[in-house]
């Protein structure tokens, strides 16, 4: 919830200040609850301001800085790992419990990015690539690579290897 305006804030102590009411009444008067003006008389006697507090800052992340070497060693050794598969890791690190959220953002934050598909290690081609080159024979064209993968005739380009 945001916190009232400083407008509000003022009305409200300068009405109470000027006595025109008590906490109750002048909460019904300006349509906020009567616990919110019995502190902002507080905070006001005890600050001299009727500023709002700052925000907390929310909660701390269950990754923190400290665990970036470790997490970027994982990434590192596995570029291919799933978020789940990544926390399960960082666990047996004896690290911290974390979910595949807390991961996400981490790696968002380090700007690490994860490769999404698994790696053919005798080809160095990636699945997707492979399947479609075995549904080719060697001399179809570009034009039928594209009914493969979905594409337009242009996308032959996806079936070079890397």
């Amino acid at each position: 919830m945001k916190a009232y305006s400083l407008d509000l804030r003022t009305k409200i102590l300068t009405a109470y200040l000027h006595k025109e009411g008590s906490v109750r009444q002048l909460a019904q008067r300006f349509k906020v609850s009567a616990r919110f003006v019995g502190e902002l008389v507080i905070r006001f006697r005890h600050t001299g301001s009727c500023a709002p507090k700052p925000h907390g800052g929310g909660n701390p992340p269950r990754i923190d800085r400290s665990h970036d070497d470790v997490l970027f060693a994982l990434v590192q050794q596995r570029p291919d790992a799933t978020l789940k598969e990544l926390c399960s890791a960082l666990e047996a690190r004896g690290q911290v419990t974390a979910s595949k959220s807390s991961m996400q953002r981490t790696l968002v934050r380090m700007q690490l990015t994860r490769k999404k598909t698994t790696v053919a290690k005798s080809t160095g081609v990636t699945v997707p690539q492979a399947a479609r080159d075995r549904l080719l024979d060697p001399g179809e064209s570009a034009a039928a690579a594209s009914a493969v993968d979905g594409g337009s005739p242009e996308r032959g380009a996806t079936l070079a290897r890397h």
